[in-house]
């Protein structure tokens, strides 16, 4: 009886009657689930970022996430590693990762990017941005704008926005020249004499319209200081038709009607400096914009 007793075999457990296993599913399942809800819920923001009302779920979302997937690459090591085909297991367990990898970067790219970004501004370090694979630079550029660091523009591939809107939320045009030049007509080019023009405005300073190469470049910048400042700037445009069009610009800026302003962020902030004005910053939709414009005051 003894001897028949030690032959008896036990069924081994299998991984789909397990209760690790299941509470791992359950929370990748419950993760998509809420991710899923997520992207679809209706729209009650101006521009529906997760980050500030959201960001806490995305990040409880990744913290249900991982974890299930972990506990499911753990149990397939712990009930299988005994048993034959083990370059089978673990290709499975490879394809688990990959799909994992997948679904992190499809589902929750920019949410990831998002969180990474808001941690690097909440510890002042910039090192975090680095995380945020893919997405490198729109976290470097709300570093930059929060920090008004024109430093970590350097990181950036498209460094020439990033320094932009610091040189804008400082009002330094210095800033603009590391951008580049401002004579000839590539994307950088315009970036800088675009930034020199928008700081000029900015600060009501027409002299900084000079840094600007692109003759035609620099009577726009006049004519956007003389909207904000004084009509007596439009005569330093070469002919008599611009400098027409730039006294009826100074004109509508100072008194026009600003219903023409609707959705028109550029146009709002030129009525506010006009009319020193900040009342009107509040009107201006995108929130970067709105803090250049009360930072202007």
């Amino acid at each position: 009886m003894a001897e028949k007793n030690n032959n008896l075999e036990f069924p081994e457990k299998k991984l789909g009657k397990s209760w690790v296993f299941r509470i791992a599913l359950f929370l990748i399942v419950l993760a998509i689930g809420l991710t899923i809800w997520g992207i679809t819920r209706p729209c009650h923001y101006p521009t529906c970022e997760p980050v500030g009302t959201f960001f806490f779920l995305y990040l409880i979302l990744i913290v249900l996430f991982l974890p299930g997937i972990l506990i499911i690459l753990i149990h397939f090591f712990l009930e299988f590693r005994k048993r034959r085909n083990l370059p089978i297991q673990l290709f499975i367990v490879f394809i688990i990762l990959i799909i994992s990898c997948f679904i992190l970067n499809v589902f929750w790219g920019d949410q990831i990017a998002k969180i990474f970004t808001k941690i690097a501004i909440t510890t002042n370090n910039d090192f975090f941005c680095s995380a945020a694979s893919g997405r490198k630079d729109t976290c470097y550029l709300e570093f930059a704008r929060n920090k008004k660091d024109p430093m970590v523009c350097g990181k950036m591939v498209e460094y020439w926005k990033c320094y932009s809107d610091i040189a804008k939320l400082t009002k330094d045009e210095a800033i603009c020249g590391k951008i580049g030049s401002t004579s000839g007509e590539s994307n950088k080019n315009m970036w800088a004499s675009a930034c020199y023009y928008s700081v000029a405005q900015i600060k009501k300073d027409e002299t900084i319209c000079e840094n600007i190469g692109n003759s035609n470049l620099r009577y726009i910048c006049y004519d956007r200081v003389a909207a904000v400042k004084n009509p007596v700037i439009c005569e330093k445009l070469p002919n008599e038709k611009w400098i027409n069009s730039c006294i009826s610009h100074s004109e509508k800026s100072k008194s026009g009607n600003i219903t023409n302003c609707e959705n028109n962020d550029e146009c709002f902030l030129e009525a506010a400096l006009a009319r020193t004005d900040s009342g009107l910053c509040e009107k201006i939709k995108d929130s970067f914009n709105r803090a250049i414009c009360y930072e202007a005051f």
